[in-house]
């Protein structure tokens, strides 16, 4: 997909019906914040100077019945780093939501 601001959009509603085909539902709550925030990182850093043509983001969805897994790729070299947010900023803690909501089902954000 575009790496535009529409992107996290577009990626949390194809997420919901394809969990919806998957029989997945009771996990759209958390899967499209897990996406989106990870959508919405990727977005930002394929935004920055640097680029001569600003190059797609990615996401990949793999299911069954107790476990989704939800991949998010983009040109950008290294892993996003999370980092402490003042109580003041607007930004700066999807990484800690993703992180919690992923530890708290049993799995690790790599």
């Amino acid at each position: 997909m575009d790496a535009c601001d529409t992107a996290p959009g577009i990626a949390r509603r194809w997420l919901v019906r394809l969990l919806g085909e998957w029989s997945l539902e009771d996990h759209a709550d958390d899967a499209m914040l897990v996406a989106s925030e990870l959508i919405s990182n990727s977005v930002a850093e394929t935004g920055k100077p640097g680029w001569v043509r600003r190059p797609p983001v990615g996401l990949r969805l793999h299911g069954g019945p107790s476990v989704l897994v939800i991949q998010v790729w983009d040109a950008v070299l290294g892993a996003p780093l999370p980092r402490a947010a003042a109580p003041d900023e607007e930004s700066g803690r999807g990484l800690a939501i993703v992180a919690g909501l992923s530890a708290s089902c049993g799995f690790l954000l790599l």
